[in-house]
Parts: C-alpha cells; structure tokens; sequence
C-alpha cells in the first residue's frame, strides 16, 4: 500500500496563491474571484443592440462597452 506524498490520488494541497484568493476574495488585479457560472453570467450582460432609423430604412449594431472584469476576460481570451 503506497502512503503519504507518494500516493498518486492523494489530494493535493492548494498553492499559496490559492490559499489567498480564497481568503482575500479577489484576484492580484482586485476583480473579485468568480466560479465558471458567475463568470459567464458576468459576460452574459454583454449585448449587441440593433438601432434602425425608419426614415432611411437604414440599421447598424453596436456593442454596449464590456465592464472591466468584461474586458479582462475578452483580453485573456483573444476576442
């Protein structure tokens, strides 16, 4: 029977960092720390509104300006 740090399924122990975020809260850059559901519902009020003058029949879209955890995320991903 294989014990202690060399046991393959044993849990490992969070980092440092880790241990911080979770007692701060926040990330080094002060966003506050989000699972991967309130992160998306945080990107989700990203929107694309469509405006549409009956005059000229003319219609253009624009995005509304993504928030600062918004951006860093679209940053981090590329987009």
């Amino acid at each position: 029977m294989i014990t202690g740090a060399l046991d393959p399924v044993a849990k490992s122990a969070p980092s440092a960092s880790v241990k911080a975020k979770k007692n701060r809260r926040t990330t080094p850059d002060g966003f506050p720390v989000h699972s991967f559901e309130t992160l998306l519902a945080e990107l989700s009020t990203q929107a694309r509104v469509t405006y549409r003058l009956e005059d000229c029949d003319m219609r253009f879209d624009k995005l509304t300006t993504p928030t600062p955890l918004q951006q860093k995320a679209f940053d981090l991903l590329g987009v």
